[in-house]
């Protein structure tokens, strides 16, 4: 899970992307907003879902077992 207000969420999610220990893992985002560009730019750097916040407890759990299972 990363937090988009971290510096260079994409840089990190390229580098967990790129190697061969990691690059399976599922990468969520969480944001305080994201339009449909910045979504289209941001998956392309790997991630695999987002979030917005304020986070619900609820949703954050859906969205990880969605990912955990690889729908």
């Amino acid at each position: 899970i990363l937090d988009r207000d971290l510096n260079n969420t994409c840089g990190i999610s390229d580098k967990l992307k790129r190697s061969e220990i990691t690059r399976t893992i599922k990468i969520l985002l969480l944001s305080q907003q994201l339009s449909s560009t910045d979504w289209r730019e941001i998956s392309q750097h790997g991630i695999d879902d987002y979030l917005l916040k304020p986070i619900q407890a609820n949703l954050l759990l859906q969205r990880i077992q969605t990912l955990a299972i690889g729908k």
